[in-house]
Formats: structure tokens, sequence, C-alpha cells
């Protein structure tokens, strides 16, 4: 995705069915970022949802330097296979919702 940042996928392992949802991730297939105000964790925090399921978040320090209002479409980069199963991936996502710090290029 040009004028894009790549970034890496957390959480994917700490949250019930986040794992088998990460496994169906394909190069090229769209994510949601949804923004969570209301998370008492993280107010800053960012959902990243697959289909209908949440595969995980955006880390900590993206997410916090992010103007997100609403749902933003993103999509997967990369995918991190380990032992033929997809373990991770990486979202592109529009540079102009990130802040002023530089993030790897998709």
């Amino acid at each position: 995705m040009p004028g894009s940042a790549k970034v890496a996928l957390v959480g994917q392992t700490m949250g019930p069915g986040r794992e088998s949802v990460v496994a169906t991730a394909a190069v090229g297939q769209r994510v949601w970022l949804i923004p969570q105000p209301d998370n008492a964790h993280d107010p800053n925090a960012v959902a990243v949802v697959l289909g209908r399921q949440q595969a995980g978040y955006l880390p900590a320090a993206v997410a916090a330097r992010m103007r997100l209002d609403e749902p933003t479409a993103g999509v997967i980069a990369d995918v991190r296979v380990h032992n033929g199963v997809v373990r991770g991936f990486d979202i592109a996502i529009p540079k102009g919702l990130v802040g002023p710090r530089a993030i790897q290029p998709a």
C-alpha cells in the first residue's frame, strides 16, 4: 500500500480465539482498526479486527501516536508463519494516521 506504514500485530495470544483468527490471515486481506477509548488498560488502544473477530491490537506506542476517531481499514502486508501456521502479521496503515515519529515503511 503506497504511502503506508507497516505495523506488527500484538496481543494475538492474549484473548480467547485470537490465535485461530490470526491463522486465517493472508497478505492483502483487509483488517479494521477500531479505537477503544473506553479500554480500561489503555484508552489509546486500537483493536485489529479480521473478518468479524478481533485478532489483537496495534502496539501501544503506535496506538498512542495515532489520530483515529472511527474504524479505519488497513491491509495485511506480511504474515509470519511457524510450522505451517500463520502466527502473526504486519498491517499496512496510511501514514497520515500516525504521528510524527517514523514507523517502518510498508
